[in-house]
């Protein structure tokens, strides 16, 4: 019984922690590859235009 308890415990472990990392992967991702894949999304967008990081800045 105490022995399927520890394992439990452990994997509730293993799973609050993923949760954890993958909170701050997303956060992260969120701050940076959004942003850039918008900028870089606007760039493209606005390809024929010779100032295209200007229209980014409005």
């Amino acid at each position: 019984m105490s022995q399927s308890r520890l394992v439990y415990k452990h994997q509730a472990l293993e799973l609050s922690i993923a949760l954890a990392t993958f909170e701050i992967w997303v956060q992260t991702f969120l701050a940076t590859g959004v942003l850039s894949i918008h900028s870089s999304g606007v760039a493209y967008a606005q390809k024929p235009g010779f100032y295209p990081m200007s229209i980014d800045r409005r």
